[in-house]
């Protein structure tokens, strides 16, 4: 809102530029980002490309060897030499190979339930042998401390961030202004980077960005706890 000093009364032209206006501009400025890995149409083609295919030279034995399949194809893969043709197009509700991974990763883990494999050794643990994903983990947060630090471990975790989120509860219902804003902040990213801990292995990553910013608002809702307690005092 700005204040029109000549006849006191407020007016509704807003100070900054619509949102929808800036939003429509940032969605443009990132469909054009896309666009630059693009190869350009009119480029020349490469020199390999322009190359003569290889002749065998003449009275030479026509010899084609058969590679192994490899260990990353051993699950999901059609027989071995034999061609697939079903086309598997991706679908919104569509798990990318993920289920597959999972299920190994969960039978593996199973195999040392209680105690897991050690914190840390999920890439040495977990081998990709599955056709349709390719990760060194198995992209789920959950099923990656269930193979380190088992049910216990797991547990242990469901059990700390329950305490948050119930310290975030009360600090909403009892803070007011600028603290409530930031508990409430706090707690939607806390949920959501939970949410999202179902489909990537990050909540442990360390040097990741997204690790980072999930921690430091869990610990900010925790440090909230003080922040209630005088403000419950004063009340």
């Amino acid at each position: 809102m700005r204040f029109n000093r000549h006849d006191s009364t407020m007016s509704t032209t807003p100070v900054h530029p619509p949102r929808r206006a800036l939003v429509g501009l940032l969605l443009a400025v990132g469909l054009a980002i896309t666009r630059i890995p693009q190869p350009k149409p009119g480029a020349p083609a490469l020199p390999s490309a322009e190359e003569p295919p290889f002749e065998r030279p003449p009275g030479t034995r026509k010899i084609s060897p058969i590679e192994p399949p490899r260990l990353s194809d051993d699950v999901g893969h059609p027989p071995f030499g034999v061609a697939e043709t079903t086309r598997r197009p991706r679908t919104l509700f569509g798990s990318s190979g993920r289920a597959q991974a999972w299920q190994g990763a969960i039978e593996l883990g199973a195999e040392r339930p209680v105690a897991g494999f050690g914190f840390g050794t999920e890439d040495h643990v977990f081998i990709d042998r599955y056709a349709d994903f390719n990760s060194n983990v198995p992209e789920n947060s959950y099923i990656g401390l269930f193979l380190q630090v088992g049910v216990g471990g797991l547990a242990a975790f469901a059990a700390f961030f329950g305490v948050v989120l119930a310290q975030g509860t009360l600090a909403l219902s009892r803070l007011a202004g600028a603290e409530r804003r930031l508990a409430a902040a706090c707690a939607g990213a806390i949920v959501g980077g939970l949410v999202l801990a179902v489909f990537q292995s990050y909540l442990y990553s360390v040097g990741n960005n997204a690790t980072a910013a999930f921690w430091i608002c869990v610990f900010l809702l925790g440090g909230l706890a003080p922040l209630r307690s005088r403000v419950a005092e004063r009340a």
